[in-house]
């Protein structure tokens, strides 16, 4: 060892190729992560306008609105319920038949 680092030779181009490759390799690995960030922010931006827009129309009311009645309780107590929202599933509720 103590002569290996005492040599005025330098790198073996064996041990050039290995850390070019080591390099290489964890140059390769660290765009892969980069470019999967990306993927999984631009899914998230688009989950997000989504969300916002069902909440936007169901806050508004501005999806398909539609009246139930509900039977609440053991006494078999009828409500009118007014149900909003948009098409994804996210909805607005609101009891005694008003605008939700």
């Amino acid at each position: 060892m103590r002569r290996k680092l005492g040599s005025a030779r330098g790198e073996t181009l064996v041990e050039t190729l290995a850390a070019i490759l080591i390099a290489s390799l964890a140059g390769i690995i660290f765009m892969s992560m980069a470019l999967s960030a990306g993927r999984l922010n631009q899914a998230a931006g688009q989950a997000d306008a989504a969300f916002y827009a069902e909440a936007s129309a169901a806050e508004a009311a501005g999806g398909t609105a539609a009246q139930a009645e509900v039977s609440w309780g053991a006494g078999g107590e009828t409500f009118s319920v007014s149900v909003a929202g948009g098409g994804a599933g996210l909805k607005s509720y609101r009891a005694g038949g008003g605008a939700p």
